[in-house]
């Protein structure tokens, strides 16, 4: 039942026509019936960024909402308005004790998490409603989106994200790549040095397996 969406603005110059279509090609190797479980969308005339509604279409007087699109797909029970998010709600995180077994490959020594209102955890609260309000915090059930990316701090494409995470009980995890990248071990890695995500398979070539370094 995975859901998979992908974009690629007919304006885009990096990624040439055809490549996100590989991608999809891909994705349809590991799905059971990938025609009903993948939406393509290469219609739209963006060039190559994170197609957003302040970022407005060639010609147009708008944008494209990627953020609310994409989580409108991948949860079809329905998707709320977005709202402001919240700075108080971010927070970082020390990767490092998830890479001692390997290095090198890539990966920032920090991470981002993004905790909802309504996913945080409980907090002592005063009044008749304290036990009440404990109790909806411990059984509250919040979905979980993960962002892989490079991480110039929190913002940008992401804070798309935030607006949509907050009204709808989303926690977003940011794992940040972006860190040092070994040289000798990994000569070609060039778009992995630039802070990217290894889906070109530089680092291995089992970059699409759960085994890969990114991964």
């Amino acid at each position: 039942d995975d859901r998979v969406f992908l974009f690629r603005g007919t304006q885009d110059r990096c990624y040439k026509p055809g490549s996100v279509e590989n991608v999809q090609h891909l994705y349809s190797m590991f799905l059971e019936k990938p025609e009903a479980q993948i939406r393509m969308v290469n219609t739209v005339g963006y060039a190559h960024a994170f197609p957003r509604n302040k970022t407005k279409i060639p010609g147009k007087k708008h944008g494209y909402d990627g953020a609310g699109e994409c989580l409108r797909w991948i949860y079809p029970g329905g998707i709320k308005p977005a709202v402001d998010f919240k700075r108080k709600n971010i927070y970082n995180y020390n990767q490092d004790e998830f890479m001692q077994a390997i290095s090198g490959v890539g990966i920032n020594g920090r991470g981002h998490l993004y905790i909802p209102d309504a996913c945080s955890p409980p907090t002592k609260a005063a009044g008749a409603n304290a036990d009440a309000t404990t109790a909806l915090h411990k059984t509250k059930p919040c979905r979980l989106v993960i962002l892989a990316a490079g991480c110039n701090g929190f913002g940008g494409w992401i804070e798309n994200f935030a607006k949509y995470a907050e009204s709808n009980d989303i926690v977003l995890l940011q794992p940040c790549v972006g860190g040092y990248v070994d040289p000798f071990r990994y000569p070609g890695a060039h778009e992995i040095k630039r802070g990217m995500l290894d889906v070109y398979g530089q680092l291995s070539r089992d970059y699409t397996m759960k085994s890969a370094p990114h991964m």
